[in-house]
């Protein structure tokens, strides 16, 4: 579980730096590009620093298990 808050922590961190460096980023659209999606549309910004907080409390929720809770 500690693994997995840790990923959820820095793809947060990652999220937020690059609407604070570019605005709007593709977000929800990304890495789709199996299913043919090439080009994906922006997100706002604001949507895209809520996806990184709901990612913080996910990694908040994980780092509170114990090992035996996992």
């Amino acid at each position: 579980t500690t693994h997995i808050a840790a990923a959820k922590i820095m793809k947060a961190y990652v999220l937020m730096t690059l609407v604070d460096l570019f605005g709007d980023v593709p977000n929800r659209d990304a890495l789709k590009g199996s299913e043919g999606n090439f080009n994906p549309n922006a997100d706002p910004g604001q949507q895209v620093y809520d996806d990184a907080i709901v990612l913080l409390n996910e990694a908040k929720a994980e780092l509170a298990k114990t090992g035996l809770d996992a």
